[in-house]
């Protein structure tokens, strides 16, 4: 049994989100069976080449100075401490290699 005259639905577009897409028009087919949509698609915003390159070379020059910094951190006396300790034929920890 054929339903098409009791089935119905509704097709549109939505508003797009982008102010660079534009619904131009909407067309259906006599039937409702088919559903056109025209859009245009307008370009983006061009960066120009003078700005890209002005914010290559500022990150360039900021991580060139982060690795050329040296921190206290960075020096391996900071991270080493001095032990003091006298050993004694009585020591456990030499007496095996006293003989």
């Amino acid at each position: 049994m054929d339903q098409r005259a009791g089935s119905v639905y509704l097709a549109n577009a939505l508003v797009p989100t982008s102010q660079r897409i534009v619904i131009a028009a909407q067309r259906r087919d006599p039937l409702q069976r088919e559903l056109t949509i025209d859009y245009v698609m307008r370009p983006g915003p061009a960066t120009s080449a003078p700005a890209w390159l002005l914010g290559a070379l500022a990150g360039m020059a900021v991580l060139a100075a982060l690795r050329t910094r040296r921190r206290p951190s960075d020096d391996i006396s900071a991270h080493v401490m001095p032990i003091e300790h006298t050993a004694s034929a009585d020591d456990p920890a030499i007496s095996p290699f006293l003989g």
